[in-house]
């Protein structure tokens, strides 16, 4: 969390101004019309997908109108089920059975496809 505020921040105060320079009005104000009601949401879901770095996101949500504290609340909601996956794969990996292989590999499969439901509910 202590880095995620950090990056948050850095991004918040020195890339912010910079973001703003650079892109267009109208897109700066649809962009944060759009992450000023779904916030919150939009971070836990971009959290959910394993590919995107947690850094990216963190620096990405300082360059939007997020408050701190719907960034804090979604982050901790958002790194808390890969947090518990990575202990209890850690500490179960070595004595599971074939079976219980295959049905990770299943559901590692089924999660894009999920998150990407979901995307598609929150957007619209």
């Amino acid at each position: 969390m202590l880095g995620a505020y950090l990056a948050f921040g850095l991004s918040r105060a020195l890339g912010q101004p910079l973001a703003r320079a650079m892109v267009p009005e109208r897109h700066w104000l649809t962009l944060n019309e759009w992450t000023l009601g779904k916030g919150g949401a939009t971070l836990i879901l971009f959290r959910l997908i394993p590919i995107i770095s947690f850094n990216v996101i963190n620096y990405a949500a300082g360059l939007t109108n997020i408050s701190w504290r719907t960034f804090t609340w979604a982050t901790g909601l958002g790194i808390l089920p890969l947090t518990v996956l990575m202990v209890v794969l850690g500490d179960q990996i070595l004595s599971w059975p074939w079976p219980a292989w295959i049905a990770v590999g299943l559901a590692g499969l089924a999660i894009p496809f999920v998150v990407w439901r979901l995307a598609r509910r929150v957007a619209r």
